[in-house]
Formats: structure tokens, C-alpha cells, sequence
């Protein structure tokens, strides 16, 4: 023998209103996670653009000194000729192309010094939070 009891609650004004509460705050929650999960989500173009202008700009700047190694080197053995033959005009012109160097050298120190000083742009102000509706 089976005996079912039912035992019916007519709607309570109080317990629904509570229901829809917790209901709209469930809502409420779930448009803010997603709206979080957009404005996170990561795009490493621009980080990788700006990695590959670094290391144009490293590269370049490794060339320009292998390269001024290579002049250094050049005027060293000119100099060296031009004292052994005991050639004044020509240590005299070696002598005017290390002066031109140095002063090249000195001038890109300059440079880069007021570049490393010169503080980049301002960063982009944080938008203000979207209202969630």
C-alpha cells in the first residue's frame, strides 16, 4: 500500500520577492563576469610589434658599432703605416679622421643620453567602467 502526502503552499509574496532578488543579483553577477571576460581578453599584436621594432632598432644599433670597430680599426692600421714611413701629411690625415669620429661618437652620446632622459608618452588613461545594466 502506498500513501502519498502532498502538502501545497500557495505562493508567498515574501519568499518570491526574495527569489527574484537573489535571481536579478545572480544576473547581475553573471553580466559582470562576462563583461570581464571581454575587456581581458589579450591581444599580443602591439606586444609583439613593439618586440620587433626593439630589435630592429638593437640590431641596428650592434651594426653601427661593429661598424665603428671596423673604422677604428682601419685608421689604427693607417696610423701605423703613416708613422712607420714617417709620413706627416698622411698621420696628419688619419690624425683629422679620428678627430671627425671621436667627435661623431661623442655627438650620438649626446643623443642618446637626452632620448634615455626624455621621458616616452604618457600611457593611455583607464577608461572609465562601463555601467552594467
Amino acid at each position: 500500500m502506498d500513501i502519498n502526502l502532498y502538502h501545497h503552499f500557495p505562493p508567498d509574496s515574501e519568499v518570491l520577492n526574495r527569489l527574484g532578488s537573489i535571481e536579478q543579483k545572480l544576473d547581475l553577477v553573471l553580466r559582470t563576469e562576462r563583461r570581464m571576460e571581454n575587456e581581458m581578453a589579450l591581444d599580443f599584436t602591439k606586444m609583439i610589434a613593439a618586440a620587433a621594432a626593439q630589435s630592429t632598432v638593437t640590431n641596428s644599433v650592434l651594426q653601427a658599432l661593429g661598424d665603428l670597430g671596423a673604422k677604428v680599426a682601419d685608421l689604427s692600421t693607417q696610423l701605423a703605416a703613416a708613422l712607420a714611413a714617417n709620413d706627416p701629411v698622411a698621420a696628419q690625415a688619419v690624425q683629422t679622421q679620428l678627430d671627425a669620429l671621436a667627435q661623431g661618437v661623442s655627438d650620438n652620446d649626446d643623443k642618446l643620453a637626452a632620448a634615455i632622459a626624455t621621458p616616452g608618452p604618457a600611457p593611455a588613461p583607464t577608461p572609465a567602467p562601463t555601467p552594467i545594466t
